[in-house]
C-alpha cells in the first residue's frame, strides 16, 4: 500500500512522469471552464500536469456506498480500477456487438447494474453542503448515457485523447481520495482517485492506451499525510465505483 507522508517531502508513487506545470501555473487551458468552476466550488487547486498509468486510475470512494455494502462490483468482487471495470466492460461489448445490439440488451450489462445499486441507495451526500441529494437514474437515462459513452469512446478513438478541438478535455484525478484530504478520514488508499473523466479514462483503457497525461487536484490545505496506513479490511477494499455525472456527486463521468 503507497502513501503520502507529507507536503514538503510529498513524493508522487509509481510511475508518474511530471509533464510541464507545478502548483500555482495557470492549467487551465487543459481544464473545460464548466470543471474548473465545479472543483474550485468543492475546494480544490491544481497541483500540476502529470502523465500516469491507467493502472493507477481509481473510482471515487464514497462513505455512503461504502457503509451501504456497495463498494464491490455487480459479481461480489473488489474493484478498485477503472480497468476491468463495469465501464471497461460496456465498451467491450459495443466493440464487439456494435451499439444497436447493445442498446437492445444494455440492461443485461454491469454498467447498468452499477447504477440500479446506487439507485438502490437513493440518495448522495453532497460534499459542499454534508446534505442528502436524492440520486435517481431512469432506465432511459442510463440507456441515453451508454450512447453519448459511445459518442465520447468514438471521438477519442478518432480524433485522440486531448487531439484537436479537445485539448482542454483532461482527466482530473486526486492525489488521494476526497474524503480523505477534505474530511480526514481513515481509510487504506491507493492512489490515484478519478475527480472527473471517468469515462474518458474508460476508452483509453479499451483503446489499448497505458497512460495518459491528467491534471492533478488538491484539496485546499491538505497536508499531504493519510491518517490512518493500517486500516481495516472494510475500508481496504473501498475506492467504489460511483455513477453520478459531476465530480463532486457520485461520479462515473
Amino acid at each position: 500500500m503507497q502513501h503520502f507522508t507529507g507536503r514538503a517531502g510529498l513524493q508522487i508513487p509509481g510511475d508518474a512522469i511530471h509533464l510541464n506545470g507545478r502548483e500555482g501555473d495557470d492549467l487551465s487551458g487543459f481544464v473545460l471552464p464548466s470543471e474548473s468552476s465545479n472543483h474550485e466550488h468543492y475546494g480544490l487547486v491544481i497541483v500540476g500536469r502529470v502523465r500516469l498509468s491507467l493502472a493507477d486510475l481509481h473510482f471515487q470512494y464514497r462513505g455512503e456506498i461504502a457503509a451501504a455494502g456497495l463498494h464491490d462490483d455487480p459479481c461480489s468482487r473488489p474493484n478498485t480500477r477503472i480497468i476491468g471495470s463495469p465501464l471497461c466492460r460496456v465498451l467491450e461489448s459495443y466493440e464487439a456487438r456494435g451499439l444497436r445490439k447493445l442498446l437492445s440488451s444494455y440492461r443485461d450489462t454491469d454498467y447498468y447494474r452499477m447504477f440500479m445499486r446506487r439507485r438502490s441507495l437513493g440518495y448522495y451526500i453532497n460534499w459542499a453542503s454534508g446534505a442528502r441529494e436524492p440520486f435517481s437514474y431512469s432506465n432511459e437515462q442510463i440507456r441515453d448515457k451508454i450512447k453519448k459513452f459511445v459518442r465520447i469512446h468514438q471521438s477519442i478513438k478518432q480524433v485522440g485523447y486531448l487531439g484537436r478541438g479537445f485539448e482542454n478535455r483532461s482527466i482530473l484525478v486526486l492525489e488521494a481520495p476526497y474524503e480523505v484530504q477534505r474530511f480526514g478520514k481513515c481509510l487504506s488508499w491507493r492512489p490515484y482517485e478519478i475527480w472527473s473523466g471517468h469515462h474518458r479514462a474508460a476508452s483509453l483503457v479499451v483503446n489499448g492506451s497505458h497512460a495518459a497525461e491528467v491534471i492533478l487536484l488538491r484539496f485546499k490545505g491538505w497536508s499531504g499525510s493519510s491518517r490512518n496506513a493500517g486500516a481495516d479490511r472494510d475500508q481496504a477494499s473501498t475506492l467504489s465505483p460511483g455513477c453520478g455525472s459531476r465530480a463532486g456527486e457520485p461520479s462515473a463521468g
